[in-house]
């Protein structure tokens, strides 16, 4: 069901194969999904280091999609913006059952 209140469209993918460490090594998606109907709540920002932006935020997606922590969560509402999914939980109950997805992006690079 998808849920009641959408703010956003999403793209989800996910990558092709699965290793060890899935989203820093893929360079290949596979769109799952694309012009899902979503929620992401206001994004925390936190300076994660000189010269890095580490931005945390969560999204609700009706439970008709499929995600799971490997995806990655394209923003259409915020200029395509890039999200790793960093969980999934999964919330049943009246009628409105629903994934929340902990998303983060990381921008630049650590400093020294």
């Amino acid at each position: 069901m998808p849920i009641p209140m959408t703010t956003r469209t999403v793209r989800i993918d996910k990558p092709v194969s699965v290793d060890d460490d899935p989203v820093d090594a893929v360079d290949v998606w596979e769109t799952l999904a694309d012009g899902v109907g979503a929620h992401l709540s206001g994004p925390s920002g936190s300076d994660a280091g000189a010269g890095r932006e580490q931005v945390d935020a969560v999204l609700y997606l009706g439970d008709e999609t499929y995600i799971d922590r490997f995806c990655r969560v394209i923003d259409h509402g915020n200029s395509d913006e890039v999200f790793a999914v960093t969980y999934v939980e999964r919330v049943i109950g009246f009628g409105l059952d629903h994934w929340k997805c902990g998303l983060r992006r990381v921008k630049g690079e650590a400093g020294a």
